[in-house]
């Protein structure tokens, strides 16, 4: 029961990891002045890693219910 809520939360991390990814690469897109690291690319890249350490964390966890299952 854990296991499927665990795998279930870790693909929904993915929309939100897409759509803050997709942020970052249109706002590489930009030229001239608009091109500037600012606060909001902090964020962007804040939420990145969030999500990637939240990932990984629920991974471990699926295995360790999987071992334990065994």
């Amino acid at each position: 029961l854990v296991k499927k809520a665990l795998e279930r939360a870790l693909v929904e991390t993915e929309s939100p990891l897409g759509i803050a990814k997709e942020c970052l690469y249109n706002r590489d897109k930009r030229e001239g002045i608009d091109l500037v690291h600012d606060g909001v690319e902090s964020q962007l890249l804040q939420e990145v890693e969030v999500i990637h350490a939240c990932q990984e964390k629920m991974r471990r966890l699926i295995q360790r219910a999987e071992h334990q299952l065994q």
